[in-house]
């Protein structure tokens, strides 16, 4: 599915004010505000053709707190798409999983999940890396979490931000984040 991106605040003279952002965007920083909470989250990668397609991988998740904004500024919101249906593989059958679009608020970027692996053939096709990786076809393999396509010689080099160990967790109750 879709991304979003989630800003939270408090103004000098009245309770905190949260922003959620389901589509593309702007947002300009209101006077007195120096820092916001965020949550962006990337759109997921939508899952492999065929009997044994692969689950698409969940879009990559960063949160945040005390993020450094300018006052008067204007920032850019971007909220990633899902990856839309697995393609017609030349020949073959069904393929992958597409990946899920980016999510961005100013300098932070949730990369999108990776698309499923694709029931094309008796050897499959492998799903895609992301945010995290698509699911393997039905006996193939699946796409590690990361910037790396499957290379296994590369190491994956960790996010410069903290990843939440469970994304539900950011939730207290119906609809209200936790930031």
């Amino acid at each position: 599915g879709a991304g979003a991106v989630i800003i939270r605040y408090t103004p000098q003279t009245a309770a905190n004010v949260t922003y959620t952002f389901k589509g593309s965007g702007s947002w300009t920083c209101p006077t007195g505000v120096s820092s916001v909470d965020y949550l962006v989250v990337a759109g997921g990668g939508s899952g492999g053709g065929g009997n044994y397609g692969g689950g698409g991988g969940a879009g990559g998740v960063l949160t945040g707190t005390g993020f450094a904004v300018t006052p008067g500024t204007t920032y850019t919101i971007t909220v990633g798409a899902g990856g839309v249906g697995a393609y017609q593989a030349p020949g073959n059958g069904l393929g992958h999983g597409q990946n899920g679009s980016n999510s961005v608020f100013s300098s932070v970027t949730a990369i999108g999940g990776g698309g499923g692996g694709g029931d094309a053939s008796s050897t499959g096709i492998a799903g895609y890396s992301g945010g995290s990786g698509g699911g393997g076809q039905g006996n193939g393999s699946g796409a590690p979490s990361g910037r790396h396509r499957g290379d296994s010689r590369r190491r994956l080099q960790p996010h410069r931000r903290r990843q939440p160990a469970r994304p539900h967790a950011l939730l207290q109750g119906p609809g209200e984040p936790r930031l």
